[in-house]
């Protein structure tokens, strides 16, 4: 007979030890905190608080991370006393708020819409069957014998007449009918984002981990990366003087469409890309008999978004909502074109295995129709998405007829300094108590705005806003301001008033490489109007940055050729002609301007032909090209004036042109 007090024992070990293998499951609410955005990505910073016991172990489950997570990029730090044993993850579907009121009303709005459409387009075809029958009369009217010539004539003119009426009306109708089309297709993309997000995919990471010592107000610190959210750099600058520096705002562009609101977060943005390998290449044998040099091998430490999914939908003409059979159906990411399908005879198009990912563009198109794109495509992986698109005939309206066929840039205030890679204080100067200006390096600061730090890290360009900032995930552009800047420069007109009687300012900045910028389009303001985009190449360019502002109305300049001294001779069996120029810039800004103005003579390319500038006007003169140069200062409301003079003498058979 067994011992009972040893059964007893092996119960009480067998149920410690069950007792010591359970885990216990913890729901985490984690917060995101910090959110460094790149150019493509962004790396989002969470912390989620938890209390544990010690000798307990747990599955803690921090809930609401994005689907679009990178996993291989997953970090988690845990307090002490909480060994982490594994780490997993698990998909979920939330569904959101009832939308049926919201599709219903489009759905109906769509249907009254649609009536209207076929409304229009049956007038249409009415129109162009009265149209024919007008043809076909007047046919038979030229051809019929003993009309009289005041019958025809009355028959031109009704013709005439009622057609000119009836290609009024269906112009009209026609431009209706395509406002309707816009509408339908701006209904369809509402619906489609509406029933695209009845579900909303979120990832729970499930944290097994032993507690070694009881923890009270603990918590996680999880980072990851995220492919769906972009950052670009943009710039104001303002000219409000000639005698005052330019005036530099530095903005970001923002745009994330990650799942998740960054609600009151730590905003930093950088000019790493976490998705380009950092290892260098490795070059593969090249083997000339086997066509081009191959690609070197490059490998990314960080992998977007793995798996794949299935995008499709239908092509629709956007007039009669009929399908669109074989039309071209492209996805691109970025310039790059990812897949190209086909519609079939229904209009409609299949994508399989296409790399999960965000930001796609469907670009379609379609002989008779304008080409349309559709941006910010989503697939999932294992997931099927749906994307439509109408497309509008490009047929012009009017012609519609019945046929039968780089100083370190400083962060913003008073007492800001940046450290450059050596771990240099760039200099500032000019400071003093109650300042409103700063100059570092010869840069001078506007007052003490102080909207980000920005360093130059080693490899890359960081701008950490001061103040909390918060970005919805709704795939729309939000501006943040970075900077602003006061930058000294030097303005010069520049005119070629034989091409163009216009004067165009010029500005120069010198320096321009060390301030540490981005690429990026500036938006440029002139006395106080804006004049258009241009594109600054902040990696590109040398110590002294060169910046059409525009023409200055301010400057009028003239050109007028002098007849009295314009000439024609013949001597010794040559001709010889003789121009004379005179040319004018008025300036009437408030202040003087300094101006490069051009003009030139012929050059010959022929010894027969001989080319003499009898007078330059103090112009400097390159043989080579012709072009003659004056560096002029004109004081404020004053005029310049110079005339030059110069011959062409030329064998008598001979034709010049130098006019």
């Amino acid at each position: 007979m067994k011992n009972p007090f040893v059964i007893l024992l092996a119960c009480v070990i067998l149920a410690a030890t069950a007792r010591a293998q359970e885990r216990t499951e913890v729901k985490v609410t984690s917060k995101i905190e910090k959110v460094t955005v790149y150019f493509k990505g962004a790396q989002i910073g969470r912390k989620g608080g938890f209390s544990a016991t010690k000798g307990n172990k747990y599955l803690f489950r921090i809930e609401g991370i994005e689907p679009g997570i990178v996993l291989t990029s997953l970090q988690i730090k845990s307090p002490d006393g909480i060994s982490i044993n594994q780490i997993g993850n698990e998909v979920k579907y939330t569904a959101l708020e009832n939308h049926d009121s919201e599709i219903e009303a489009i759905n109906k709005e769509l249907e009254k819409l649609k009536f209207n459409l076929e409304d229009k387009n049956d007038q249409i075809a009415l129109i162009n069957v009265q149209r024919a029958m007008l043809d076909e009369n007047r046919n038979i009217s030229s051809t019929q014998s003993g009309m009289t010539v005041e019958a025809w004539k009355n028959g031109v003119a009704y013709y005439e007449e009622k057609t000119s009426e009836l290609k009024l009306k269906q112009r009209k109708l026609e431009r209706e009918a395509l406002v309707i089309q816009t509408e339908i297709q701006s209904g369809m993309d509402r619906l489609g984002k509406i029933t695209g997000t009845a579900k909303k995919q979120t990832i729970d990471l499930l944290v097994e981990a032993t507690c070694e010592k009881t923890i009270s107000n603990g918590n996680f610190l999880v980072s990851y990366i995220v492919p769906d959210a972009t950052w670009k750099p943009k710039y104001d600058l303002k000219m409000k003087g000639l005698d005052r520096p330019l005036e530099l705002d530095v903005k970001a562009e923002i745009n994330q469409s990650t799942g998740s609101d960054w609600k009151d977060v730590d905003l930093i943005l950088t000019s790493e890309d976490p998705f380009t390998s950092s290892e260098k290449p490795e070059l593969i044998m090249w083997d000339p008999l086997k066509g081009y040099r191959p690609s070197a091998i490059r490998r990314s430490t960080v992998a977007p978004q793995t798996g794949t999914g299935k995008l499709f939908g239908y092509i629709k003409d956007g007039s009669s909502y009929e399908a669109i059979p074989f039309a071209n159906v492209l996805l691109k990411d970025g310039d790059e074109v990812v897949t190209a399908v086909s519609t079939d005879f229904e209009g409609k198009y299949t994508m399989n295995d296409v790399p999960a990912g965000t930001n796609y563009t469907l670009y379609v198109s379609c002989v008779g129709f304008s080409p349309k794109e559709r941006e910010y495509i989503s697939v999932r992986a294992d997931q099927s998405v749906q994307a439509d698109v109408v497309m509008t005939a490009n047929v012009q309206l009017e012609q519609v007829m019945i046929t039968t066929e780089k100083s370190k840039l400083a962060s913003r205030g008073r007492y800001a300094a940046v450290q450059s890679n050596d771990g240099q204080i760039g200099s500032i100067k000019g400071s003093r108590d109650g300042a409103t200006n700063t100059y570092i390096d010869s840069v001078r600061i506007r007052g003490t705005y102080n909207a980000a730090t920005i360093a130059q890290k080693t490899t890359r360009i960081q701008y950490e806003v001061k103040s909390t900032r918060s970005i919805p995930s709704d795939k729309e552009k939000h501006t943040v301001q970075l900077d602003a800047l006061d930058i000294v420069a030097s303005f010069k007109h520049y005119s070629a008033p034989v091409e163009l009687n216009k004067a165009f300012l010029i500005s120069k900045v010198v320096g321009w490489e060390e301030y540490n910028l981005l690429d990026g389009l500036v938006a440029l303001h002139v006395d106080g109007t804006y004049i258009g985009e241009s594109t600054l190449h902040a990696g590109r360019v040398a110590d002294t940055l060169v910046l059409s502002l525009g023409t200055d109305t301010k400057v009028l300049v003239n050109r007028t050729k002098l007849k009295e001294f314009s000439k024609k001779t013949v001597l010794g069996g040559k001709k010889i002609q003789e121009r004379s120029y005179k040319l004018s810039l008025k300036n009437t800004r408030s202040e003087a301007i300094k101006a490069i103005v051009q003009d030139q003579i012929p050059v010959s390319s022929d010894k027969e032909v001989e080319v003499e500038l009898l007078e330059s006007g103090n112009a400097k003169l390159n043989k080579e090209t012709g072009v003659l140069e004056w560096e002029v200062e004109i004081p404020a409301g004053q005029t310049w004036e110079t005339t030059f003079t110069f011959s062409v003498k030329y064998p008598n058979e001979m034709r010049v042109y130098i006019d």
